[in-house]
C-alpha cells in the first residue's frame, strides 16, 4: 500500500519594482536593476517606491487561510489607496485601505492581503500584494 502525503510549500518574495521621483529629480522614473536591494535607482525624500510581495505554493496540497502582511519600511509613509492584489501581476485589482472584506487593507503601519482567511493557494497557485510608500 502506498500513502501519498499532500502538503503546501509556500515561498514568499518581496521586490522593489518601481520608483517615481519628486519633481526636479532625474530620471523621473526608475526600475531597479536589482529588485531585492533596489540598486540602480536614486532615492531621495519624496520618492515613491512600489513594493511587490508574491506568495507561491510550490507544494502538492492546498495552502489555506493564507495571509500576507508587510510592515511599512522605516522612514517611509504608506501612500493611501495603492493596495493592489491578484493571482499574478496582470490580474492586480485595486483594494481599499479599510477592513472591508475586499482582500486588502492598511492598518497600524502594515499592509495585509487575505486577512479574512479566505485566501487559498492550490498547488502552483500564487497571490501578489502590491503597494506604494513615500520616502520621508
Amino acid at each position: 500500500m502506498t500513502t501519498t502525503v499532500k502538503a503546501p510549500v509556500v515561498s514568499v518574495t518581496k521586490a522593489l519594482t518601481y520608483v517615481v521621483q519628486p519633481a526636479g529629480v532625474t530620471p523621473a522614473t526608475c526600475t531597479p536593476t536589482n529588485i531585492s536591494t533596489g540598486a540602480g535607482c536614486t532615492y531621495v525624500p519624496g520618492s515613491v517606491l512600489t513594493y511587490r510581495i508574491t506568495a507561491v505554493n510550490n507544494g502538492t496540497g492546498n495552502a489555506t487561510a493564507v495571509v500576507i502582511t508587510d510592515i511599512i519600511p522605516s522612514h517611509t509613509t504608506y501612500k493611501a489607496g495603492t493596495i493592489r492584489t491578484g493571482s499574478n501581476t496582470g490580474a492586480l485589482m485595486a483594494r481599499t485601505d479599510a477592513t472591508d472584506g475586499d482582500g486588502g487593507r492598511y492598518d497600524a503601519g502594515a499592509v495585509t492581503a487575505g486577512g479574512a482567511g479566505h485566501l487559498t493557494l492550490g498547488p502552483g497557485g500564487a497571490w501578489v500584494l502590491e503597494f506604494q510608500v513615500t520616502i520621508d
